[in-house]
């Protein structure tokens, strides 16, 4: 590109940008660096290096990593800048913004992060003008690094019903389908459907249910009881308190982890009790629950 046209402040931040993507020609290069020349632009050439190992970073997930020392103090200035402004660069962040999106083939906006270009600025000097390219440049990295690792966009999480039928898929699960407990006024017992899936080894389950009542949270909650053969069935296992909001459907699904390890789950049953739930249930209100066969 060419970045002559463009006040100095703009060209530093769009020659920075193709010098991330790889696009800087030699004559550019030269320029950026004699712009580089000046305290200023070192800041915000540092700023654009410590953006790019913070999303490097991010991106890693749980790979095990030893971050130099002398990164790490980067990253630390950097934060702490950014904590204490909040003034950013205005339009030629939005330009680099768009510089990038058009290099990596991003479809949609990369978005400017709150308070970058929202608002009119005195200027651009100093820290705060620093910072400002900091955080845009975490941005533009980030939406980088995801399309140049991929060449796809990154997928959204998945959903509840994708986690469920994940787990339905695993070798080992125990599948166990629900039956109606004595009457409920929150349980609706015709169209009682849906089933518990629980992985012994992972320790995690899935409830799928239909029939069963929206609760209003702040009067009552839904509470699971896990019952193990190895345990007394005075104490089952406390699988934790719920809400069910029942999508299009009417179903809901809820996810669950025992407090305490189950060994050999026999019976799942799913009691109403008060906000928070309680620690030993009376058991009065059971509406539904699942028992595993020959169990």
């Amino acid at each position: 590109m060419t970045a002559t046209s463009h006040h100095p402040d703009e060209q530093l931040l769009l020659l920075l940008a193709d010098r991330a993507l790889g696009e800087i020609d030699e004559q550019d290069a030269a320029f950026l660096e004699d712009l580089l020349s000046v305290p200023t632009g070192r800041r915000e050439a540092e700023a654009m290096e410590a953006a790019a190992a913070a999303a490097q970073l991010a991106m890693l997930g749980t790979a095990e990593v030893t971050v130099p020392a002398r990164v790490r103090a980067r990253l630390d200035a950097a934060a702490s800048e950014w904590l204490r402004t909040t003034e950013a660069g205005g339009d030629s962040l939005d330009r680099a913004m768009q510089n990038v999106q058009a290099h990596s083939g991003v479809a949609q906006p990369i978005p400017l992060p709150v308070g970058a270009g929202a608002t009119p600025r005195a200027g651009r000097n100093g820290i705060a003008a620093w910072s400002g390219w900091l955080a845009a440049a975490a941005c533009l990295v980030l939406a980088l690094i995801a399309w140049t690792q991929s060449g796809t966009p990154r997928t959204s999480e998945p959903t509840m019903a994708e986690r469920f039928s994940a787990m339905v898929e695993k070798p080992g699960v125990v599948r166990v389908g629900w039956s109606a407990g004595p009457d409920d006024p929150l349980a609706d017992a015709e169209a009682l459907d849906g089933e518990v899936v629980w992985d012994p080894q992972s320790q995690r389950g899935y409830m799928r249910i239909a029939g069963l009542r929206a609760n209003d949270a702040a009067r009552e909650q839904y509470q699971l009881w896990v019952f193990d053969a190895t345990r007394d069935d005075a104490h089952p296992v406390d699988g934790g308190v719920f809400d069910v909001r029942p999508d299009e459907k009417g179903e809901a699904i809820v996810a669950f982890t025992p407090r305490v390890p189950v060994r050999e789950a026999t019976l799942f049953a799913v009691t109403v009790e008060q906000p928070g739930g309680v620690v030993v249930s009376k058991r009065e209100r059971l509406p539904i629950l699942a028992q595993v066969a020959g169990k």
